[in-house]
């Protein structure tokens, strides 16, 4: 491995930066669309969908209703759900796993609606191409590691490389399908670019008979996964002859059992660049004591050199502030590390270091 080497670790904060909401912003949103009867479309079985979820939001929480009391965050309301169905209980009087499981199948579906409403407004250009271009300056030492579904950075990233290239040089961290025709792209040898989402993604869609994801470098699809009644008609099938096609996202539970191979191959092929890897930026990410997983993937690198010949590896923070709380929670586990408090736009509008 080359000794100058990048580990750019991107969190919800690095989505910040491009109009994206934080976890804790993402349910009022979704509440506001379904209150002013927007959200799923307007189609009839949007009708049905947005009623079916109101009535699960009621039967939760009896105060979704009341105009002065503000919605709790995803997180809780994912979590709660999660732990009715892993304990086998009825988490709402009437509703037993059926209607559980599509109460999280609609929220993960108005999830994925929120991040593409701010994906389709494009009004954050200007970053994101300086970020990119400070990405490719050295692509093939260079892999980004993120936990954020949206597909800001990628796309851009698409447009500096030609399609062919991305197909047989671009490393996601597992082989992967193209949505247009019946071809498997294996992970490259020597990648052009390295790109490990570990949360999933809006640019894909999985096949949960033959395990297959298939990944569209044009832009979002994890809409074709909301229509199952037409699976032939608008691609919601796989080659292998199964339909309909799931959602590749990891919603925020702090119940989470990730069984997705393909993800999970991501996590390691992460840990792995993490733990050789000179350099790291970790930009946005709050480090939240709950996500364990996270929290154990960079310390598991970060500390694998220690009995080694080769130095841990230079940590910077990106972060909008200087939260002393936040520092501290770095500062215990990379006692070293360097923080830069512009975020992002500092990032990329200085050298680095």
């Amino acid at each position: 491995m080359p000794e100058k080497t990048r580990a750019v670790f991107l969190g919800a904060g690095a989505s910040r930066a491009f109009g994206y909401p934080m976890t804790s912003e993402i349910l009022p949103r979704i509440k506001q669309k379904l209150d002013a009867h927007k959200l799923f479309g307007r189609d009839t079985d949007a009708q049905s969908d947005r009623r079916d979820l109101s009535q699960y939001f009621n039967r939760m929480l009896p105060g979704w209703r009341c105009k002065d009391v503000s919605p709790p965050a995803i997180t809780d309301v994912l979590s709660l759900i999660d732990y009715t169905r892993s304990a086998a209980i009825a988490g709402m009087l009437g509703a037993g796993p059926e209607k559980l499981a599509r109460f999280r199948r609609l929220l993960e579906l108005a999830i994925c609606e929120i991040m593409n409403d701010v994906y389709e407004e494009g009004s954050w250009e200007p970053l994101c191409s300086r970020f990119v271009e400070w990405l490719v300056s050295d692509s093939e030492n260079t892999a980004v590691i993120t936990t954020n579904y949206d597909i800001e950075v990628e796309m851009r990233m698409f447009q500096e490389f030609s399609r062919k290239r991305i197909e047989k040089r671009f490393d996601f961290g597992y082989a992967w399908r193209d949505p247009y025709e019946d071809t498997i792209f294996p992970r490259p040898k020597d990648p052009l670019m390295r790109f490990y989402k570990l949360h999933g993604s809006l640019n894909a869609l999985r096949c949960d008979y033959c395990e297959h994801t298939y990944i569209n470098i044009d832009g979002p699809i994890d809409y074709i996964a909301a229509d199952e009644d037409a699976p032939r008609r608008n691609f919601n099938s796989c080659d292998c002859g199964h339909h309909v096609l799931s959602l590749v996202l990891v919603a925020p539970s702090i119940i989470r059992d990730v069984r997705n191979i393909d993800l999970l191959q991501t996590w390691k092929n992460s840990l792995e660049w993490l733990r050789k890897a000179s350099k790291w930026y970790i930009v946005g990410y709050s480090f939240p004591p709950e996500d364990l997983a996270i929290r154990s993937m960079l310390m598991r690198a970060y500390q694998a050199r220690w009995d080694s010949k080769d130095k841990p590896p230079k940590v910077a923070v990106v972060q909008k502030g200087c939260d002393r709380e936040l520092q501290s929670r770095y500062r215990i586990i990379f006692p070293d590390c360097r923080w830069i408090s512009g975020g992002l736009k500092e990032l990329v509008e200085s050298s680095g270091y």
